[in-house]
């Protein structure tokens, strides 16, 4: 047995290796081990998607709704297609004040709604709904930045379903035809939130659909085997530009327990500018409007914003987002209180030392 591996239990697999000296030639010759025992071109074959699909079916992880994985989406006119619907679409920005005695997650929706009808013009638009929070309850031995981050993407799942159902509630559903919402259905550090607004949509028939930008599932990945890739690197693949993959269920997944209603639909869909959208819709919605209308509805919102990525939400995201202005008014006002309390910095003692700045 190795030195090295003696201190690892039976099995453990040593995630670096040691090189005696440092020379150039040791160190890409170490590189290389790495690249070839870790790195999988499997998935660069043509017939890649045959062995994917085949895998679902084996190994029951998944349902997949339609005859085709690769399907091309053809849209011409955008505009026609959203013919008389009133889409409202949300989108969330957060600041967090790391500073001292306190940290704060500062949260606000922005809405933006697309109306082409000719009555009962759906009219939403701008900042919605804000909402701050403290965040002091650590755990012992905590990353302070990791909490940050779960915290931060939990109080922005919250401030946008919030105003969901605040919006919904109050018109009733009768007159807004689809929700376009930025970011997954559902996901750990949310899904409290976005499963109610879920519901509360599904009760007033509302359809949503939700759009992740910046898929990190590996639902695919793990099927085939391929360690260090996500669905997203195997598909930007295999889905050419303006093109999407069948619609499906994770099976293998227990990770949200949820009403048949309201499982997550997905599919992956390839922007004419060649941007990887993930589309999560509740399985009532795709049942009562089908994979076409569903599609159609993203691509032609695609083809507004040039082909590159959602118009509507974009329209949203810019709502919410905080000014330089506003950042800067926020954390002047942050450093008064911090001042006039009696605290001679907003600085916690390693900021001051590595320099990082309090508001981001």
């Amino acid at each position: 047995m190795n030195r090295d591996e003696k201190h690892y239990p039976v099995g453990f697999k040593i995630p670096y290796k040691l090189i005696k000296g440092g020379d150039l030639n040791s160190i890409v010759s170490a590189i290389r081990s790495f690249m070839e025992e870790n790195i999988s071109t499997d998935f660069l074959s043509k017939d890649f998607l045959d062995k994917l699909v085949a895998a679902f079916i084996a190994k029951g992880a998944m349902d997949i709704y339609e005859d085709s994985f690769v399907i091309p989406v053809k849209i011409k006119e955008p505009f026609k297609i959203l013919s008389d619907l009133n889409i409202l679409a949300v989108d969330g920005s957060s600041l967090v004040f790391k500073g001292h005695p306190i940290r704060l997650i500062i949260a606000r929706s922005g809405v933006f709604s697309h109306s082409q009808r000719l009555t009962n013009v759906l009219r939403v638009d701008g900042v919605y709904m804000s909402t701050v929070r403290s965040v002091d309850d650590y755990p012992a031995f905590f990353d302070i930045d990791d909490l940050l981050r779960k915290y931060e993407s939990e109080t922005l799942s919250f401030v946008e379903s919030k105003t969901i159902i605040d919006i919904v509630e109050k018109d009733g559903g009768e007159n807004i035809d689809f929700v376009i919402h930025d970011g997954p259905l559902y996901f750990p550090n949310g899904f409290k939130y976005t499963y109610e607004m879920s519901q509360i949509l599904y009760n007033l028939g509302v359809p949503i659909i939700s759009l992740v930008k910046n898929s990190y599932s590996r639902l695919l990945a793990d099927l085939m085997g391929l360690k260090n890739f996500l669905d997203s690197d195997i598909l930007s693949y295999h889905l050419p530009n303006g093109a999407r993959s069948a619609f499906f269920i994770n099976k293998s997944s227990n990770q949200f327990v949820v009403s048949e209603a309201l499982q997550v639909v997905s599919a992956y869909y390839m922007t004419p500018k060649g941007n990887l959208l993930r589309i999560d819709v509740p399985y009532w919605v795709f049942e009562s409007f089908g994979a076409r209308k569903i599609i159609e509805v993203v691509a032609a919102d695609v083809m507004m914003g040039g082909g590159n990525t959602s118009y509507l939400v974009s329209m949203a995201d810019r709502k919410a987002k905080f000014s330089d202005y506003e950042k800067k008014a926020i954390l002047s006002e942050l450093r008064k209180m911090i001042y006039g309390s009696g605290f001679h910095s907003e600085f916690f003692f390693n900021h001051k030392r590595w320099g990082f700045h309090s508001l981001r």
